[in-house]
């Protein structure tokens, strides 16, 4: 339902009770916020080579290939799979941002 809200919320241009504009954002645990920004420096990465990519809740990597989107639960598994691919130099090291990034990752299926 929080969801559903926030979608509706974000699709209007602005939001207005009482005179004042209101604003929605998401309210994540620090642990999901932590293991959200781990992604950032590889979308960053595929921002470069023109890649779209978005995080799907809780902290899965979105990206979409021409026609096609893959769903990674781990940074791990996105950057190991990105290189297979050639989207990513099997040189390029795919840094993690946060502290928390070097937690361990739950598999999410």
């Amino acid at each position: 339902m929080r969801q559903k809200v926030l979608q509706v919320a974000w699709s209007k241009k602005e939001i207005v009770v009482g005179g004042n504009r209101i604003f929605f954002s998401q309210d994540f645990s620090s642990k999901i916020q932590a293991e959200r920004s781990s992604y950032s420096s590889l979308r960053k990465q595929l921002r470069e080579k023109n890649v779209r990519s978005h995080i799907v809740y809780p902290a899965k990597l979105r990206v979409f290939l021409d026609v096609k989107e893959t769903i990674f639960s781990s940074l791990e598994d996105a950057s190991r799979s990105l290189k297979e691919t050639g989207l990513l130099d099997q040189g390029e090291p795919v840094r993690q941002d946060t502290e928390a990034g070097s937690a361990p990752f739950k598999k999410v299926s």
